[in-house]
């Protein structure tokens, strides 16, 4: 059985009740996997409009790079061939038409110039990478190109690969799997990623791990900071510990100096060391200041000190 640990608690692997479960999370970390300056468009927003009969789950484009890329969703328990082969045979014989190769462009325009946020975007992006070309021969500059596919499944098989074989695109297979904390709801996202980060010690950044020389993402519900904070609080609250002792418990424990814990418990949430041992005479008080500065971290906030 696969599980991931993270300081001594167990994440177990995750199994999709079905496929949408998989789509959705996925939907959520598309900048993650494709990088901040791309363009997601679901396949129901463009199938209707673009007069293509064999529409997959979706379209990024990456700007910066001029490439578009095809989006498959799967669990590797169904039919992948029947899934995927055919109906990307049936995708590219359709674009092989100009014609409609033309609607995909113009379906893809009205979409951006016709949602705030989508057109905020491409603004955004625009400005950051420093293209000044209008959108239209953008995106017809990129449309002219031959997509890319990528497959995002829950586990690689042996079939996925003969499928790759047979696809009328440069196909690449991205990995995407949830663990869930033990005892809880809070859940990890691991994942291959077309994205290469860099960890920087002057920042918190996302944690990154290698799996067989690829890239591969954790995004947890809260950060380094607020795990910190939680320990020494456990250890208040739950064991009796001074602060003192909790923090250098914790310091112990993750290798790094105590001053880096009173640091996190004081200066990163703008209180002094008087005002976090007030709160921790008090797990309700704490628990709310913790929510309003760490609100992604909401459940294991709640999980911890309740």
């Amino acid at each position: 059985m696969e599980i991931a640990v993270k300081d001594g608690v167990k994440y177990l692997l995750h199994q999709y009740k079905d496929e949408s479960e998989l789509e959705n999370l996925v939907k959520k970390h598309i900048e993650f996997i494709f990088g901040e300056s791309s363009l997601f468009f679901e396949k129901s927003k463009i199938e209707s409009k673009s007069g293509i009969g064999s529409i997959p789950d979706g379209f990024i484009l990456s700007l910066p790079h001029k490439k578009w890329y095809i989006l498959e969703i799967e669990l590797s328990t169904h039919p992948l061939h029947d899934h995927i082969v055919s109906q990307l045979s049936r995708f590219r014989a359709a674009i092989n038409n100009l014609h409609t190769r033309q609607e995909l462009i113009d379906t893809f325009y009205d979409e951006i110039t016709k949602d705030p946020n989508l057109e905020y975007k491409y603004k955004t992006i625009s400005t950051k990478i420093g293209v000044n070309t209008d959108l239209h021969k953008l995106l017809t500059d990129i449309i002219r190109n031959e997509p890319e596919i990528v497959i995002i499944i829950d586990e690689k098989t042996n079939e996925l690969e003969e499928v790759c074989t047979n696809l009328p695109f440069k196909s690449t297979v991205i990995k995407f799997k949830t663990y869930k904390r033990e005892s809880s709801n809070v859940l990890v996202y691991v994942f291959d990623t077309l994205v290469h980060y860099t960890l920087d010690s002057t920042k918190e950044e996302p944690l990154l791990i290698r799996e067989q020389g690829q890239t591969i993402e954790i995004s947890l519900s809260g950060d380094e900071a607020l795990d910190q904070i939680l320990k020494v609080a456990r250890l208040v609250l739950k064991q009796g510990k001074s602060f003192s002792e909790a923090v250098k418990i914790v310091a112990r424990e993750k290798n790094i100096h105590e001053s880096t814990v009173r640091d996190k418990c004081t200066r990163r949430i703008g209180l002094n060391t008087e005002q976090f041992q007030e709160l921790l005479k008090d797990s309700a008080r704490l628990t709310n200041f913790l929510i309003k500065k760490f609100p992604a971290g909401v459940q294991i906030i709640y999980e911890d000190l309740k």
